[in-house]
């Protein structure tokens, strides 16, 4: 049995309560083609890694690049009114998380500078070893960063809230959380059932300190009423 020595976040709708925010960002761009755009759920359920596969499944033109996107996307982002806030439980559980693991890493898709611009106004950036924005290829990073750190997969924890980070947690052998209160749903994320087998989910952050505590390689096999496994 090997305790949990490295931690992976995720940032956005997992430690900071922007999933609304980035929506409207979202709802921008398909106003900017003159677009329908579905509603936030509908949005959740279907959002995908590949995120350019969603927006062409909707009607955004083939031509139209990542930068294009990332061009409106950004403005939005610069024009809100005001800073998304942290999850209520997020600085708690930091501060507990750090009391029971060597390290702590941040790794996010979000543009690196927008990520550690968001970091200093929540005086959050001291938590984490390395922050790393632009995520394409997460499994990738999670590799090097275990490698990096001399982890092995069972004493590497992923904590996201998108499928995708625990897939990516999963082929680079290490364990994951989805908090299912961020981007993709409870529903969604049990949707999926056996590709996310060994994946738990939970409700909040406050649930992860005592996660960690009883981890083992059989975390998923856990039975607490609201952390949970995909049936």
């Amino acid at each position: 049995m090997r305790k949990v020595r490295l931690i992976i976040w995720d940032w956005n709708g997992t430690l900071q309560n922007d999933a609304t925010h980035i929506y409207e960002c979202v709802r921008r761009i398909f106003r900017h083609f003159a677009l329908p755009c579905h509603s936030f759920e509908v949005y959740r359920s279907e959002i995908v890694h590949n995120y350019m596969e969603f927006y062409q499944r909707h009607g955004i033109p083939s031509h139209i690049t990542n930068d294009d996107l990332n061009s409106i996307f950004r403005s939005g982002v610069e024009e809100r009114s005001h800073q998304p806030n942290l999850f209520p439980d997020t600085r708690h559980t930091l501060q507990k998380t750090a009391e029971i693991v060597e390290k702590q890493h941040l790794v996010s898709g979000c543009p690196e500078d927008i990520l550690k611009k968001e970091l200093l106004h929540h005086n959050l950036t001291h938590f984490f070893a390395r922050i790393v924005g632009d995520a394409c290829d997460k499994a990738e990073i999670f590799g090097k960063l275990m490698e990096e750190h001399r982890v092995r997969g069972e004493e590497t924890l992923v904590i996201g809230d998108f499928s995708h980070d625990a897939l990516a947690a999963k082929a680079a052998g290490a364990q994951a959380i989805l908090c299912t209160r961020g981007f993709h749903s409870r529903p969604y994320l049990e949707s999926l059932g056996n590709k996310l087998d060994g994946v738990t989910l939970v409700e909040n952050l406050k649930e992860i300190p005592r996660l960690i505590a009883h981890l083992t390689p059989a975390l998923h096999a856990l039975s607490l009423p609201s952390a949970t496994r995909p049936s």
